[in-house]
């Protein structure tokens, strides 16, 4: 029988195997991009709106969670197949 579980530990055991490139644009704007091992690339971004409580590493951290989700979502896409 398959194993038709996925668990975040599956998600972070992929991140640890990937590389990380994290930009910077137009002054307020985090770019992160991630190469999985298959050598996809996932990308999320997202813009500062308030520079008072501007944080790079909150923005990098939101933009970790949401590509988490897409390979939790990608994982979950594999395993029905």
């Amino acid at each position: 029988m398959r194993n038709t579980t996925i668990h975040m530990k599956t998600v972070d055991k992929i991140l640890k195997h990937s590389k990380k490139k994290v930009f910077t644009i137009f002054n307020d704007k985090i770019i992160v991009a991630i190469k999985l091992p298959n050598n996809q690339v996932l990308t999320e971004s997202c813009s500062c709106l308030d520079f008072d409580n501007y944080s790079k590493q909150d923005y990098i951290n939101l933009c970790m969670e949401r590509i988490k989700d897409k390979i939790y979502r990608l994982d979950g896409y594999h395993i029905k197949l």
